[in-house]
């Protein structure tokens, strides 16, 4: 069985025109899709953002949006990943230029799901191992490709 870590980036940006909303979507889509299609793969699921952890039950959590990402996160998200883990990040990707090369660092496979109009697509595309960018309507293709 594959597993997948979904890290959630639950910074303040994230929090605005109702991404929120988008990110629960995602990820009861996700979750459906796997239950439903009896795909082999299971889910980990993270925040990153002023408290960055795992999170256990996504139907009981509630993600608070807030602050914004760090590098002291990543350090954290570093205890629970490797180079061999399949990285699915939802973001809008408005981080400073000094977090992008550690988030690549997590993972030698990163996928992006662009959330919010405002979402800056060159940075989640400079992030991507395969500089693909994959929209919320593409989750699915990206679960696959992941």
């Amino acid at each position: 069985m594959k597993n997948i870590k979904i890290i959630i980036d639950a910074s303040g940006s994230m929090g605005e025109d109702e991404k929120n909303a988008v990110v629960k979507y995602l990820l009861n889509g996700m979750f459906n899709s796997i239950r439903y299609n009896s795909l082999d793969i299971s889910l980990s699921l993270f925040q990153w953002g002023t408290e960055t952890k795992p999170i256990d039950n996504f139907e009981k959590t509630k993600i608070i949006f807030a602050g914004k990402t760090s590098e002291e996160g990543l350090e954290v998200l570093e205890n629970y990943t490797n180079n061999q883990d399949s990285i699915i990040l939802i973001s809008d990707g408005n981080y400073e230029s000094n977090v992008v090369g550690k988030i690549k660092k997590l993972s030698d496979s990163i996928l992006p799901i662009f959330v919010g109009v405002d979402a800056n697509r060159t940075i989640l595309q400079d992030i991507s191992t395969n500089k693909k960018v994959y929209s919320v309507v593409d989750f699915v293709q990206a679960l696959f490709d992941a």
